[in-house]
């Protein structure tokens, strides 16, 4: 890990014993094992409930497709605060007549997307 702090790139570690929870809290993101130790799993970020390494693959696609909607809601909000506040400073529009107008095919979008699959990890709560 130490190597790995004078690096400026993100560090990712799966772990399972008492002798990873050190590191596994250290990490920017951390995955302990279902089966590990109570302490790895109390210092990782998210705990894999099955045996192999191939949620984490699920994991990471959900958490691209997720950041990818955010990062669309974040354009279409900057556009429609763009554009909307002005209009509605100097009375030219009524926001909440465009939102009740358009609200029905922002929601039709939304349900258009690829539903995420189940993945077999879940964050900690603690």
């Amino acid at each position: 890990m130490c190597g790995a702090c004078r690096n400026p790139a993100i560090v990712a570690m799966v772990g399972d014993g008492i002798n990873d929870a050190a590191v596994l809290r250290g990490a920017d993101v951390s995955f302990a094992m279902g089966g590990g130790a109570a302490l790895a799993q109390l210092n990782a970020d998210c705990v894999l409930l099955g045996e192999g390494l191939l949620p984490l693959g699920d994991a990471a696609d959900t958490a691209r497709r997720t950041l990818r909607v955010v990062r669309q809601n974040l354009a279409w909000a900057s556009v429609y605060n763009l554009v909307a506040i002005p209009l509605a400073a100097t009375g030219l529009l009524n926001p909440l007549a465009v939102r009740h107008r358009h609200g029905r095919q922002f929601r039709h979008r939304r349900a258009q997307r690829p539903q995420v699959k189940e993945v077999t990890w879940k964050p900690c709560t603690s």
